[in-house]
């Protein structure tokens, strides 16, 4: 096999390769509750980040009641996302690890401290 062969049949491998990966991403952005679907097309918003946060959320609501998670279950979890985007000032895709770090330890100070739970300590 030839050099322009060989530089053909691997173009060709590398090809079939960025389809598998353009299928995989188009099938993860139309996942239900994807926060796209939620969007309205062709609309320019005002606040865009603001914007695709909310439709993050509602994407995730719709996912955990698909679960048959019940609404006791799911509004504690958005509120305590709303909390944490509140003491951040920032959006999900530029939280670090710190900020939860820093989450906790204001949750844990203060004059009505969270409990953490004890279930399962043994003595």
């Amino acid at each position: 096999m030839s050099a322009s062969q060989r530089s053909r049949d691997q173009n060709g491998s590398d090809r079939r390769n960025i389809d598998a990966f353009d299928a995989t991403v188009a099938m993860v952005a139309e996942a239900p509750g994807s926060a796209r679907l939620l969007l309205a097309p062709n609309v320019v918003h005002l606040a865009p980040e603001a914007a695709v946060f909310t439709a993050m959320k509602e994407g995730w609501a719709r996912q955990q009641q698909a679960r048959f998670l019940k609404a006791s279950t799911i509004e504690p979890r958005l509120r305590l996302i709303n909390r944490f985007e509140v003491f951040t000032g920032l959006y999900p895709w530029q939280w670090t690890p710190a900020d939860g770090e820093a989450f906790i330890t204001h949750l844990r100070s203060g004059a009505n401290p969270i409990r953490m739970s004890r279930r399962g300590r043994t003595r």
